[in-house]
């Protein structure tokens, strides 16, 4: 359900789509190429091309983000960012910061060789003069795919999403069309709602999305409440640490799926409601089909201000080395939260994404970081979390 992005500019067909480039690397043979766009797609091209070219220029309007310092995967990953050594050490090839609306592409009629220049004629001469002194043999546009919206009727309205988000339709927390009742989207279509938050674009994250959908019909539907496990609240800590241990929703969807524990005090009974959407925890009883005042949320996230484009992740003191200091951990760890009243929707306003709302009397506990993301130490991990 989707389209290559090619933005209206003039001269955009010169260029060959990523969807459509050859990966016979001896036509790049002593190839000047400039590649639009700087994703993994446009990195993945450069990779494979890169022994076979004279140079290779990549441009594009925002900054390189590595995935190892935004923990996002869909931003540039390590094994495909050999280009920014040749750039920054030896000065080969180039990536330059630009906007591509205010450009348009010329083709030489005598070489065919392709230009890219700025669209208003009064630009600065120097910069006229360094423009057409640079030529490229091919370009090759990577620049994302967004919403094939040809598949509706042409009386069907989908709202797309605002700002970077609007290669995906608008949809609500459930995964239900803001424009139309019983119409759902699955798939990396899921990741309108967590794009660059947590990995729903991608099939280790959707799977778990498109699961949870499948709850979600069966309530909705069938009236069959969502899957779910009692047991004596003298058997939470156990669980809890079965759970942070083995559990694979939560970990990959970090931040998005939590696991819920409804506690009953009367009957000293809990019950287990695993990777459910944190931001439909105000619609807890609607969707699953219970209810309780009492909430322990088990999410797994990263330290408050240890990712971004340009953090330094490999700092000497980016690991807490102490249980007293667990609620500085920065690397992914399990964190429980306790609320003795359910959630509203204006709990979550001003939420920073990946973590939940800490109200007035929300308990909060940090599972220290461990390098193996093993958290089963009597000492650092289990008696902490009894007391």
């Amino acid at each position: 359900l989707s389209i290559p992005n090619i933005p209206p500019i003039d001269g955009i067909d010169l260029a060959v789509g990523y969807e459509n480039v050859s990966l016979v690397t001896e036509e790049f043979e002593n190839k000047s190429v400039l590649i639009l766009g700087r994703g993994n797609a446009a990195f993945e091209v450069a990779q494979h091309i890169y022994d076979a070219t004279n140079y290779i220029h990549m441009i594009s309007r925002s900054r390189v983000r590595n995935a190892y310092a935004t923990h996002y995967v869909g931003d540039l990953r390590a094994i495909n960012n050999q280009l920014l050594d040749t750039y920054q050490l030896k000065s080969l090839d180039a990536l330059v910061e630009i906007d591509l609306m205010e450009h348009e592409f010329l083709q030489n009629p005598v070489d065919g060789r392709i230009q890219i220049k700025y669209k208003i004629s009064d630009t600065d001469i120097n910069i006229q003069e360094r423009q057409e002194a640079i030529a490229y043999d091919k370009v090759i546009r990577c620049l994302g795919f967004k919403f094939d919206d040809s598949i509706w009727h042409s009386d069907v309205k989908i709202e797309k999403n605002l700002g970077r988000t609007n290669k995906y339709p608008k949809i609500q927390f459930d995964y239900q069309s803001f424009d139309y009742d019983h119409l759902y989207f699955t798939g990396t279509l899921m990741h309108s709602i967590d794009f660059r938050k947590s990995s729903g674009g991608f099939i280790h994250g959707f799977r778990y999305l498109t699961q949870t959908l499948y709850r979600i019909f069966e309530y909705r539907y069938h009236k069959i409440k969502w899957s779910s496990m009692t047991f004596s609240w003298y058997s939470l800590t156990n669980y809890l640490i079965k759970r942070m241990n083995e559990a694979d929703g939560i970990y990959q969807m970090f931040g998005q799926l939590v696991d819920v524990i409804l506690i009953d005090r009367i009957n000293r009974q809990c019950r287990f409601i695993d990777e459910y959407p944190a931001r439909l925890l105000p619609r807890l009883e609607e969707i699953t089909g219970y209810r309780s005042e009492n909430l322990l949320l088990l999410n797994m996230q990263y330290g408050m201000n240890y990712s971004g484009a340009g953090r330094d992740v490999f700092a000497f003191d980016r690991v807490s080395a102490s249980v007293d200091t667990a609620d500085r951990s920065n690397f992914l760890h399990p964190v429980l939260y306790y609320y003795d009243s359910s959630l509203e929707e204006i709990d979550f306003e001003n939420v920073k994404a990946g973590f939940l709302p800490l109200k007035s009397s929300t308990r909060i506990h940090h599972i220290i970081e461990n390098v193996l993301t093993l958290w089963m130490e009597p000492t650092e991990h289990v008696l902490p979390l009894r007391v």
